[in-house]
């Protein structure tokens, strides 16, 4: 590149290209730490990298043979509430807030369907029968309006 080690260094132009590429705001600081080839600090937001993997899209930071039991989990998922000053919750109750919050933000049954997967069901039907309960009352009253 025309500069001598004196002048500059690899370590300088990450640096210069780190500061540049925040500044201008035009792509997410995490990608700019992804093309520098940073590892996620973090490691709550590590075990869910999403990436790819011999060619299929899938978590890459997760160590399954950490998760072997729910112990390990749980004791993540408490850590991150606890450090975003958070009450603890358990990991269901938790995962049933979240499904709440995909029913009304996943148009789909597609895009439902790739929610629930990344929750840890393989099945969607485990995710809508353990965390999507109906009333009968309810039921009810989507019966009788019928299909729109």
């Amino acid at each position: 590149m025309g500069y001598s080690s004196g002048e500059m260094t690899a370590l300088g132009f990450r640096a210069t290209f780190s500061t540049l590429a925040n500044e201008s705001n035009l792509w997410h600081p995490d990608a700019i730490e992804r093309a520098l080839a940073h590892v996620e600090s973090n490691q709550v937001r590590r075990a869910h990298e999403m990436g790819q993997a011999g060619g299929v899209f899938c978590v890459i930071g997760l160590k399954r043979d950490t998760y072997r039991n729910a112990k390990a989990i749980r004791q993540l998922i408490k850590s991150a509430f606890i450090a975003a000053g958070l009450p603890t919750f358990t990991p269901h109750a938790f995962r049933k807030t979240l499904v709440k919050w995909a029913e009304r933000h996943y148009p789909t049954l597609e895009c439902f369907k790739a929610f629930s997967q990344n929750i840890g069901h393989s099945n969607v039907v485990t995710t809508v029968s353990a965390y999507m309960p109906v009333s009968v009352e309810r039921q009810g009253e989507l019966i009788k309006s019928g299909p729109k």
